[in-house]
């Protein structure tokens, strides 16, 4: 019983820290106000801005599903950087953004917890 209300907590660790996230990144969509200067964004800008929608969408998916949530939000910020650093011909691989790929790693250690729980009880 214990080993299963480590994992609810975990689960729940994990979508709030998500939430948290998506919550810090819409107030700076807010603050910024970047549905007034949507028209003179950059191809790169719109790319980069697309893959933060989809950090978002595997949020909300990894609260159904942790695996493929978790796997989503490592590559959209994955992505995200690689495309910035193609883009930008900055070589110098700053990881930019890299605290967002920790509501990913926690969905899927949640995964991988119950996945453990799943095999030990067969």
């Amino acid at each position: 019983m214990k080993r299963l209300k480590g994992i609810l907590i975990s689960r729940w660790i994990a979508r709030i820290v998500g939430f948290v996230y998506v919550g810090t990144l819409l107030l700076f969509f807010i603050g910024e106000k970047i549905w007034e200067d949507i028209g003179t964004l950059s191809f790169l800008d719109v790319v980069l801005l697309l893959l933060i929608f989809v950090f978002i969408g595997g949020v909300f998916w990894g609260f159904f599903q942790e695996f493929w949530g978790g796997i989503v939000i490592i590559a959209s910020i994955f992505t995200f950087n690689i495309t910035n650093i193609i883009f930008r011909n900055n070589f110098d691989w700053q990881f930019d953004l890299w605290f967002l790929v920790i509501p990913g790693v926690l969905y899927l250690i949640v995964y991988y917890l119950e996945r453990k729980k799943v095999d030990i009880k067969n």
